[in-house]
């Protein structure tokens, strides 16, 4: 019997953003053809019905990011995943440096899903595109954000271009359920209330 590959995805929490939707699509995809683990860090504010029943989800009970890394080194000791997977500046950067130190070694594959975040210094994301060349395969999710982080030193080939994946099952079934809303004019906004999604422009 061919033993399977193990592949650890990470993850602040599991509550529902655009990020973190793909990284659980891509777990529950995979876990078709994987043994798939995924490890996130606060309690979650919505139930893991999400993932499916073969996706191993692991809370590390850390209540703040900046104290994850020794326990994003522990799971990947404990998992021994062949690869590990992530998205976003600073999860980036802990996986990189915690795979480095860990004693399986895996090889980290991480993802960039935006340009710069206004919510961080410019400063922390100089710091964090330093690390990206130390990772096995850096995933780009469209050819704007491949060519934005190769303005920053990342190396053609380290980068690959993976567009965002679809549930196009759930996507249909969402909507046609009945929607509670009274007939007007209205300015539609789908995602998170942050300063980064700009909405004073919008507006």
């Amino acid at each position: 019997k061919i033993k399977m590959k193990k592949i650890l995805f990470f993850s602040t929490s599991i509550d529902a953003t655009g990020l973190i939707n793909v990284l659980i699509s891509y777990a529950n995809l995979l876990s078709e053809h994987y043994q798939v683990s995924y490890a996130y860090c606060f309690e979650a504010d919505e139930e893991l019905t999400k993932f499916n029943k073969s996706v191993k989800t692991i809370c590390l009970q850390v209540n703040r990011f900046r104290k994850a890394l020794p326990s994003i080194i522990n799971v990947i000791n404990s998992e021994c995943p062949d690869y590990l997977y992530t998205g976003g500046e600073p999860q980036n950067v802990y996986c990189i440096i915690a795979g480095k130190l860990s004693h399986v070694k895996p090889k980290v594959i991480i993802s960039q899903h935006n340009y710069l975040n206004l919510e961080y210094n410019p400063l922390i994301h100089n710091i964090c595109y330093r690390f990206y060349n130390k990772a096995d395969r850096v995933v780009a999710i469209s050819r704007g954000i491949y060519d934005f982080l190769k303005s920053k030193g990342v190396k053609d080939n380290k980068m690959s271009i993976v567009y965002n994946p679809l549930d196009v099952n759930g996507i249909r079934q969402k909507s046609e359920a009945p929607l509670e809303i009274k007939l007007g004019n209205y300015i539609v906004f789908v995602g998170r209330l942050s300063p980064v999604k700009n909405l004073f422009f919008l507006i």
